[in-house]
């Protein structure tokens, strides 16, 4: 991660695609050795980075992987006013997956929320795909979980962005 660094400012990164991909990596590294079961015979063969996590309750341990993403991705000329506008969707639905992995659907659904509300969309194809993703992320797993069935059906009601039969794909779970 020293290597690969945050962007130096906002736009075209040559270095996008890789920071994304080792973020995945780190995510899923972490989430998985949080919720790993202690070795059988007591010992630990983990460096002490990986086990100190595994002493956080596990609110802390996803804001924790938050924080990280956002310095990662906000670019070095504005690491004052860091924010989800440069998540990827990759790392939002990662994130928010290891939320949902470790019981903190709360917090997963403020970190969607926070991207949704400071995202800037825009008509290409990706954009769509991934705000498509959280989406379905958001009214199929962490709502729910938070037994927020009524606010997932209000929420795709009211929603705008997304194609009309996508729409109603993805709110018919929730009636």
């Amino acid at each position: 991660f020293t290597l690969i660094g945050s962007p130096s400012s906002a736009g075209e990164d040559e270095l996008a695609s890789y920071r994304r991909k080792w973020d995945i990596l780190r995510i899923t590294l972490e989430t998985t050795v949080y919720t790993s079961a202690p070795s059988a015979d007591g010992t630990n063969t983990l460096p002490e980075d990986l086990l100190a996590y595994k002493m956080q309750s596990p609110q802390a341990f996803l804001t924790s992987l938050h924080a990280r993403s956002l310095q990662l991705f906000t670019p070095s000329n504005m690491t004052v006013n860091m924010n989800s506008v440069y998540l990827p969707y990759q790392i939002v639905v990662t994130l928010v997956s290891a939320g949902v992995k470790i019981g903190c659907s709360d917090i997963g659904r403020g970190i969607i929320e926070d991207w949704l509300a400071r995202r800037i969309p825009d008509d290409s194809e990706e954009c769509r795909k991934g705000y498509t993703k959280v989406l379905e992320l958001y009214c199929l797993h962490v709502l729910p979980r938070l037994e927020e069935w009524q606010y997932a059906e209000e929420f795709l009601q009211y929603e705008q962005e997304l194609p009309a039969k996508d729409r109603n794909v993805r709110a018919a779970p929730c009636v």
